[in-house]
């Protein structure tokens, strides 16, 4: 003989006393096994995984796979718009400087450097770049002001320059790096001493240097070369030191004229016949070595080059030496090591990503020091296009 469903039928829970559709009275349970009393599913005190210890294994890790300890990032150097600083009201007479940063998180009393301005207004470099700093009054989210040491002769002037930059007045005290102190931070950051690595780092800040420098175009890196261009020789050697062109112009009857860069592709296809003499109006790197201009030159031309280089490698200094990038881009220079070191070292990917990613913001910075110019000609972005080398 079969059970009813119970469709209809109610029960009385064992705990409460309350009357239940008896589809809703449920087990209680401990230690897995029924306890005999029927309550309502809403009362019912579920079995405690406490009951369970010991009777299933656990695998509870306590350590981390290759851990590294917290460290505080120090505190770095914002650079700030285009003429940020301007003195007071009309009139001269002023010590009041205002500075524009934009959302500067500041507050009233708090210490700033500022480092790289060009004086103006009376007020020399000395004075605004005081070695102390200056405390600050906040005047809203984007701007606060500092009393300087010196009076303003106009007052109501803006200036500064493009390259200031404002941070803690201890930034220049230890953010910089010599050859030995970078090498042995690389070893501290990947808490690896082992001699082959040890005899990497080099490389590693080598490659780090010519990442940087082949991705931003700062401005005291350029300078000049002269040379000839030959009546009849379309090409023109390239310095041993080359990045990356900034000008080229020739002299013709004491007047100087500026070639035009373009793709090489554009040239050979413009000026298919070697025959094509003329004055030169365009130039494109043709290989490692070597520009070409077109037309080729019909006669001798004085020529000037003004390129950026690629400065001397702190690796070839003392171990005491320092550069312009271990002084003032120590972590672009150290970060973009790290991402070598950890490749060389077959690391984790994460910590790969990690310094690559710091690497690139550090670059960020750099790439708002250096000068932008675009160049919207299409031949002379044209593909393809020789890499720098």
């Amino acid at each position: 003989m079969g059970y009813s469903a119970g469709k209809y039928a109610y029960g009385i829970c064992d705990k409460t006393g309350f009357r239940y559709p008896i589809k809703e009275l449920v087990f209680e349970m401990r230690n897995g096994v029924r306890t005999g009393l029927k309550v309502g599913y809403d009362v019912v005190d579920p079995d405690h995984p406490q009951n369970f210890l010991g009777k299933f294994k656990v695998d509870d890790s306590q350590s981390l796979l290759d851990a590294r300890p917290d460290r505080i990032e120090p505190a770095t150097e914002r650079l700030l718009n285009k003429d940020s600083l301007a003195t007071g009201a009309s009139g001269g007479g002023t010590t009041v400087i205002t500075i524009t940063e934009v959302n500067h998180g500041r507050s009233t009393s708090d210490t700033i450097r500022l480092r790289n301005v060009v004086g103006f207004d009376g007020i020399s470099t000395a004075v605004f770049q005081s070695a102390s700093g200056y405390a600050i009054t906040k005047v809203n989210n984007d701007t606060y002001t500092i009393t300087v040491s010196a009076t303003a002769t106009a007052g109501n002037q803006s200036g500064g320059g493009q390259f200031v930059t404002v941070g803690p007045v201890t930034l220049e005290a230890w953010l910089s790096f010599t050859f030995a102190q970078l090498k042995t931070a690389i070893q501290d950051y990947t808490d690896n001493s082992e001699t082959t690595f040890v005899n990497h780092l080099s490389d590693f800040i080598k490659a780090s240097e010519e990442r940087i420098f082949k991705n931003v175009d700062l401005e005291l890196f350029r300078k000049n070369a002269s040379s000839t261009l030959s009546s009849a020789d379309k090409f023109l050697s390239v310095p041993s030191d080359y990045l990356s062109s900034f000008s080229l112009q020739i002299t013709q009857s004491g007047s100087e004229r500026h070639l035009l860069q373009k793709d090489v592709n554009f040239l050979q296809e413009a000026f298919v016949a070697s025959a094509s003499t003329g004055v030169p109006r365009y130039y494109a790197r043709f290989d490692v070595n070597n520009f070409i201009v077109a037309p080729t030159p019909n006669s001798n031309y004085s020529v000037e080059l003004h390129y950026y280089y690629r400065p001397t490698s702190i690796t070839a200094g003392a171990e005491s030496g320092t550069t312009w990038l271990s002084t003032n881009a120590p972590f672009a220079l150290l970060y973009g090591s790290l991402v070598e070191s950890y490749t060389f070292m077959k690391g984790e990917q994460d910590m790969i990503q990690q310094y690559e990613k710091r690497f690139m913001d550090q670059l960020v910075r750099l790439k708002d020091l250096a000068e932008a110019r675009e160049n919207s000609d299409a031949y002379s972005d044209g593909l393809p296009r020789m890499q720098r080398t």
